[in-house]
């Protein structure tokens, strides 16, 4: 079991180690990240463009159609580790603002760097996953219309398509509503308890340590309620 801290150097000590640790957790969750979006995207463009070269006759069209399907589900699996390792690196990130903030009293890197990453692009990321399903759906479309002499939207191949892509399409949104809204909210949440207490540590008056951790109690009250 880790002491803890008794005076005001060794508390300052253990806030700074503590620190040290979670910006290690945010390198490493970022660097997990980049690596998964980079040679996740890579693998699934190459799989798309692998199926489209496979051909468009008829003998292969249920094969061509499977391996459409297969990549649909790789690339709701990748959204869904993306989104889970998301998590974590807004965890490590909320982690350290809050020791910047109410325990070291300095360097606010975190605020920086979360301050200047516009939620513009955090949108784009999730439609270039929905971009890469619409792709593999108009691929596996093109397969079918050509293996049919044309478009019927009934024929089983194009029924399981859509049906694939539905779902996809479900678990997706799914996803983003369990973990990307709740975060959203937990986020803007733990931001106003930081405006207020913030203003509350200005005051001479106030004991700033137990500030700090009846903050610490809110903010763990409001992940694990």
């Amino acid at each position: 079991m880790t002491e803890k801290p008794k005076d005001t150097n060794e508390k300052l000590d253990y806030a700074l180690e503590e620190w040290k640790n979670a910006r290690e957790a945010t390198s490493k969750f970022d660097e997990i990240l980049v690596d998964l979006r980079k040679y996740g995207f890579s693998i699934i463009t190459g799989i798309i463009t692998a199926d489209a070269f496979i051909g468009f006759s008829k003998p292969i069209a249920d094969i061509q159609i499977g391996a459409i399907i297969v990549t649909m589900i790789l690339i709701v699996i990748l959204y869904w580790v993306d989104r889970y390792y998301d998590g974590l690196l807004w965890g490590a990130v909320m982690r350290t603002r809050f020791l910047e903030t109410f325990r070291l009293e300095r360097a606010h890197l975190s605020s920086y760097i979360s301050g200047f990453l516009p939620d513009k692009i955090v949108t784009l990321l999730h439609y270039m996953y929905g971009v890469f399903l619409l792709g593999a759906l108009i691929l596996g479309l093109s397969v079918t219309s050509v293996a049919a002499n044309g478009f019927d939207p009934t024929s089983r191949l194009n029924i399981v398509l859509f049906v694939s892509f539905s779902l996809a399409i479900v678990g997706m949104i799914a996803t983003y509503v369990n973990t990307d809204r709740e975060r959203k909210r937990l986020v803007c949440f733990v931001n106003d308890l930081f405006r207020v207490y913030k203003e509350e540590m200005k005051k001479t008056d106030v004991d700033k340590d137990m500030l700090s951790k009846e903050l610490e109690g809110r903010i763990e009250k409001a992940l694990h309620p």
